[in-house]
């Protein structure tokens, strides 16, 4: 299990069997010792759906949430690999065809929005490949 990616949280609510747990997601920084004087520092609140059987589980109880690193890299060809080549693709394809940059900009853009509304339609189906365990810690 060396190869997961891993965060600490909080139990936030529980719904069926749905556990819902409130993760910490902070920048590289985080180790830093001029990050309290740093404008980059950032870290962000982050809701994670977790489907397990809550057995065990209460509302506040601290625990580690874990998430195989072939599902982040799937995440991650998904969110942006597979957009940054429908930019590349649409740009060589409207300036090949000879447009100007501005329109093959606009198509580029319009494809790379269509390719999200697809992904965001086909959530559902795309929330079940990605699975998300959860343990006392």
């Amino acid at each position: 299990m060396t190869n997961d990616i891993t965060h600490n949280g909080v139990v936030d609510r529980i719904e069926g069997n749905h556990i819902y747990v409130r993760v910490m997601q902070s920048s590289a920084c985080e180790t830093c010792v001029a990050k309290g004087n740093c404008s980059t520092h950032e870290s962000k609140e982050k809701l994670v759906d977790v489907v397990s059987p809550p057995d065990g589980f209460n509302v506040g109880d601290r625990v580690l949430v874990r998430a195989s690193a072939a599902m982040g890299m799937k995440a991650v060809v998904l969110a942006y690999v597979i957009p940054l080549f429908i930019i590349v693709a649409m740009l060589v394809l409207v300036i090949g065809a000879g447009c100007s940059e501005l329109v093959a900009v606009v198509a580029a853009l319009s494809a790379v929005a269509v390719y999200y509304a697809v992904l965001y339609l086909r959530r559902g189906s795309i929330s079940r490949k990605f699975s998300f365990t959860v343990e006392h810690l």
